[in-house]
């Protein structure tokens, strides 16, 4: 218990650092480094309407990309979990 109040205590004293390097886009090259689970921690929007809903309404989210038959295309299966509910939406992009 003192090791885990101990780690809590150094990472909020750690300095905060800019989040520029998280929002800008990144180029990744070949469809095979996205295929696999990805979880979302983290959300941003310009739209203040979004942004509420989303901050209300969603309450975790994960993404599932696999490769389509077709070169250069993924399949996007999105699972959100919104008001205790959980959804599943595809989706293929070329």
């Amino acid at each position: 218990m003192l090791l885990w109040l101990f780690s809590v205590f150094c990472l909020l004293d750690s300095p905060v650092s800019s989040c520029e390097s998280l929002i800008h886009p990144i180029e990744i090259r070949g469809r095979e480094l996205l295929l696999g689970n990805w979880t979302a921690i983290a959300e941003s929007t310009d739209y203040p309407e979004a942004k509420l809903l989303t901050n209300i309404i969603l309450e975790s989210g994960r993404l599932e990309i696999t490769a389509a038959t077709e070169s250069d295309t993924i399949n996007v299966i999105r699972s959100p979990k919104m008001l205790g509910l959980c959804y599943t939406f595809t989706t293929l992009f070329e």
